[in-house]
């Protein structure tokens, strides 16, 4: 079970937001090169930085975004003004069936440090992320969208956990050609964001190298022709997004995903209208180093050559609306035992005794993996209640 995030929002309109130049101003980085620790939630990497007494300030690296978001409250410690010229000084975004539309304020952000790396008059959306920071246990101030790195090598270390930034000095660049278990893989970048070729049992077709889609395979099979379900999809995931919250449908392929030299086995699949994404399922296996000048990504995996496969999915049958000091039941999964149990907008206070509070998304995730069943104590009327809740495999 991989419950999305913050950012899908911005993915799931990235086909309109990637024709769309948020900002004129040009991105600078000095003074790199920098390693920065990252915290993987649901494994998707966020790095805590400070460069004054106002932070510090936790960000959610995404490749797969044309733009970079921040919060209110970050935008106003951080001088962000409106840009010169402008004359849509809002964004209306719309995602579409899955949620509503939001408008968001356009905003250039005068500096962002990652340590030694500085980066100037950052162009950005300003937007709401308390709903990111409930679900995953864990404030966050904004996403950095690719854009933003455009003029470095950014490295993504999942097996690391760490972010690295490096110049364009052509020794970062020696060093990927000189390590044997690098593959590259050629991205266009004409929409500011690395779309990637991508074979399914042969057939190729465009995906997004997309750092901020926690799955594994986001999959638009429109014109395709060799697409093969082992079930059909199924009722799965929470999913948050800018304007909104959505549930996942989640199937397992019954094909082969080959990106560059490496094979992917039956991957768990989201059937999707928009973009095609490569997630962090996939992704956390490697070391990548994403180099916008050249339009190439390198993945590394050192020795390791056999295919990629995928767990089944596990899922409680309950999708949480999260917020402190309760959840709430915004979804239900039809016919789990969860449905049987709870209604939409009950309230749960604690998971197997635990406050809620004290389960942040990773914490959850090991529980659904792990367990059999989850205590929860609903609130109500008539006092609290406990209701065991079976966890099921929702896909083999």
């Amino acid at each position: 079970m991989r419950p999305g995030s913050w950012k899908r929002g911005a993915r799931l309109l990235r086909a309109a937001l990637a024709l769309l130049a948020v900002s004129p101003c040009a991105v600078r980085a000095t003074q790199p090169p920098v390693s920065l620790p990252a915290r993987l939630v649901g494994n998707m990497m966020l790095i805590t930085v400070a460069w004054d007494e106002k932070g510090p300030w936790t960000f959610l690296i995404d490749t797969g975004s044309s733009v970079t978001v921040v919060t209110e409250a970050f935008a106003a410690a951080n001088g962000a003004r409106g840009a010169e010229g402008d004359r849509r000084p809002f964004l209306r975004l719309s995602p579409g069936h899955e949620g509503e539309s939001a408008l968001l304020r356009r905003v250039t952000i005068p500096r962002i440090r990652l340590a030694t790396a500085l980066f100037r008059d950052v162009p950005a959306l300003v937007g709401d992320a308390e709903a990111l920071s409930a679900h995953m246990g864990v404030r966050v101030d904004g996403i950095l969208g690719f854009p933003v790195f455009a003029d470095v090598l950014l490295t993504l270390d999942y097996p690391g956990s760490r972010v690295a930034v490096a110049a364009h000095d052509g020794a970062a660049e020696r060093a990927d050609g000189r390590d044997r278990a690098g593959t590259v893989v050629a991205f266009d970048n004409s929409r500011r964001v690395p779309l990637a070729p991508v074979r399914l049992d042969g057939e190729v077709f465009a995906a997004l190298l997309d750092s901020g889609n926690d799955g594994a395979l986001k999959l638009n099979p429109a014109g395709m022709r060799k697409v093969r379900l082992t079930s059909i999809p199924r009722r799965c995931n929470w999913v948050a997004t800018l304007s909104g919250n959505r549930v996942q449908k989640l199937g397992r392929l019954a094909n082969t995903l080959e990106l560059g030299g490496e094979r992917f086995e039956r991957p768990i699949v989201e059937i999707t209208g928009d973009l095609s994404s490569v997630g962090c399922e996939i992704l956390k296996h490697f070391r990548v180093t994403f180099d916008q000048r050249n339009e190439r990504a390198v993945f590394f995996r050192g020795d390791a050559r056999a295919p990629v496969t995928f767990p089944p999915v596990r899922n409680c049958g309950v999708v949480f609306s999260k917020s402190r000091p309760e959840w709430r039941v915004a979804g239900l999964r039809p016919g789990s035992d969860a449905g049987k149990k709870l209604a939409l907008g009950d309230r749960v206070t604690a998971l197997n005794g635990e406050p809620v509070a004290a389960w942040p998304l990773n914490r959850f995730l090991k529980l659904i993996e792990n367990s059999d069943a989850i205590d929860c104590t609903v609130s109500g009327a008539g006092g609290p209640r406990v209701e065991r809740i079976a966890v099921e495999t929702v896909v083999e």
